[in-house]
């Protein structure tokens, strides 16, 4: 029983991790579109900060599926989901660095708010359940 206490505290923790990192990250992009344009310029000119931020994508989704890859339909396994997506992203940037750059160039459009609106709630839901205002 210990041993569910502690794995469903972990599952709170990254549920509050994620969700305030998703609703203060979405703003900010969608607010700085025009910065963004440049973020992204620099960002397809410059192979090292790709591999950067690979770096960082993969060893985030590394942590989050090592301490939490649990498959359910439910606010957890949207935790895992996010977990392999980041690794995916790290691995895209690291091994075809172009493809993930071009795939980049894309969200810098005006449908940026449509890309980001659904993990912009997805956030919200995971402060609701991570911070226990579900009850």
């Amino acid at each position: 029983m210990q041993c569910d206490n502690a794995f469903m505290e972990t599952s709170l923790f990254l549920a509050k991790v994620l969700g305030l990192y998703l609703i203060i990250i979405i703003p900010a992009v969608v607010i700085n579109r025009k910065h963004l344009h440049a973020f992204v310029d620099e960002l397809t000119r410059s192979i090292a900060l790709s591999y950067v931020l690979g770096f960082f994508a993969l060893v985030v989704g590394l942590l989050v599926v090592l301490t939490h890859n649990v498959w359910t339909f439910d606010w957890r396994g949207l935790i895992t989901v996010l977990g392999w997506l980041a690794i995916a992203k790290g691995i895209m940037r690291l091994y075809v660095p172009e493809i993930a750059m071009n795939i980049a160039k894309k969200f810098t459009t005006t449908a940026i708010v449509w890309w980001c609106a659904p993990f912009f709630v997805i956030g919200l839901y995971l402060i609701y359940v991570g911070f226990g205002l579900n009850g």
